[in-house]
């Protein structure tokens, strides 16, 4: 049986290393014999069907969307059409297998779905005409949401609440570019926008002053002023 020191787990298989902190195990000669209360769980089994789990989403995906392609020549629909089910099945393929990866922490990936749910909405919008629907309410809406399970997490995980203030300051920037989009194409108030860019900044805001030098020192790590 081996064991890793740094971490205080018992693995039960042949691995070398620990599969959480990849130290060296050591062999410990007094857990090969009865006294097995203690064990650490098969990771690599866990892996494994993980891994076989994302294989088998990602085919199961690419034959569906097929099989739309097919059905929508098959009636006579435009092809763009088979591109919605082509970006949700997308997106959930990318979220499956983005936020199961262990080396991104729960607010980056996040964040990182919040940027690509709002470029698979503009693109959607773009293939029907561009009606503008997806900078007017689409992209706000995505960000408020963002916002709401933001807040959410920092209630949950209150002890590293501070850990989320440098995404609150990325989904700001985020706002605000959807924002200047709506300014770029005509519309001087965009309702929805100012209003993503208003709570996001509020949020932020309310962070920094009940974080005081709590959230002073984190600005002062992530930005060296």
């Amino acid at each position: 049986m081996n064991k890793c020191v740094k971490c205080n787990i018992e693995v039960r298989d042949d691995s070398a290393v620990c599969p959480l902190c990849k130290r060296v195990l050591s062999r410990d000669s007094k857990l090969d014999g009865a006294s097995r209360s203690v064990m650490y769980p098969q990771y690599r089994n866990t892996v494994k069907k993980l891994k076989f789990a994302k294989r088998i989403t990602v085919y199961s995906a690419i034959v569906a969307e097929l099989i739309m392609v097919l059905v929508s020549l098959k009636i006579g629909l435009e092809i763009k059409y088979a591109f919605l089910t082509a970006a949700a099945l997308i997106f959930g393929c990318f979220s499956l297998i983005f936020c199961t990866s262990q080396n991104k922490s729960l607010q980056r990936k996040i964040v990182v779905e919040l940027v690509v749910a709002q470029v698979l909405i503009i693109v959607i919008d773009t293939l029907f005409d561009f009606k503008e629907w997806s900078i007017h309410y689409g992209l706000p809406f995505v960000v408020l949401g963002v916002d709401i399970a933001m807040l959410v997490l920092m209630i949950v995980n209150y002890a590293v609440w501070i850990e989320y203030l440098y995404s609150i300051i990325w989904i700001l920037l985020d706002s605000i570019v959807c924002l200047v989009l709506c300014f770029a194409f005509g519309d001087l108030f965009p309702l929805y926008p100012i209003i993503a860019v208003g709570v996001t900044a509020a949020f932020l805001g309310g962070l920094i002053v009940v974080g005081d030098k709590q959230a002073h020192s984190e600005l002062h790590r992530r930005f060296h002023f």
